[in-house]
């Protein structure tokens, strides 16, 4: 029977780290190009998202709290992406929100990206079409609008997709694990501990077992096969 993992089980560390690290270069980047281009407004935002990045690196890799840094992450990422879609940026603002897809599935997994993801394309249609008082949405066309929300459709549907077939591919190379080491340890008749797993536990608890023992051992092994 194949032991179903949480995708969030599946996600790797190092991915996290990565994800928040090019993160706040990416941000402290556009921090700079922003306060080039005399948009004082936007290189303050980048920095804000730079110094929040900053304190999840620190919660993931110092006090060892991924689940945390996860949120931070999050937050940072969709706050980005509502504030580029509510044109702070110039028109290429709804290019690099398409880039908060495969960091939201890789940092969350595909179950619990799933929900995410589907609220934020809900939310990005309804400032489009509502057009709401408190948010200033360009005027772009229906073909742009509709351009944008159909490749955010798309791009989650691969990026989960993907990180699904990860996920299962890391519960059979679980199980199958499992099993191999259960043959290696349990004899299939009796399902008893085999002689390698005594000796495997007489080496742990025992480093150096003297030759007497050692005789003694091999003998009494021996004798218990008949």
């Amino acid at each position: 029977m194949t032991t179903e993992l949480d995708s969030a089980d599946s996600i790797p560390r190092g991915f996290l780290s990565f994800s928040l690290v090019s993160q706040e270069i990416i941000s402290v980047l556009f921090a700079f190009y922003s306060y080039y281009q005399g948009d004082m407004d936007l290189a303050t935002f980048y920095l804000a998202m730079a110094a929040l990045l900053l304190v999840g690196l620190g919660i993931h890799s110092i006090f060892d709290r991924p689940r945390t840094a996860r949120l931070v992450m999050a937050a940072v990422m969709i706050g980005s992406y509502f504030y580029l879609l509510s044109g702070a940026s110039d028109g290429s603002g709804l290019f690099w929100c398409l880039t908060i897809i495969p960091v939201l599935v890789g940092c969350f997994g595909y179950r619990s990206s799933v929900g995410i993801l589907s609220a934020v394309l809900a939310a990005s249609a309804w400032l489009f079409y509502a057009s709401p008082t408190f948010a200033s949405i360009p005027a772009y066309t229906d073909v742009t609008v509709i351009r944008f929300l159909s490749s955010f459709a798309v791009l989650s549907l691969f990026a989960i997709a993907m990180d699904n077939s990860h996920s299962r591919s890391l519960n059979r190379y679980k199980d199958l694990s499992r099993r191999v080491d259960q043959i290696a340890h349990q004899d299939q008749l009796t399902k008893l501990p085999n002689r390698h797993d005594m000796e495997q536990r007489l080496e742990e608890k025992i480093p150096t077992v003297p030759l007497g023992e050692s005789a003694l051992l091999d003998t009494a092994c021996g004798s218990r096969q008949f």
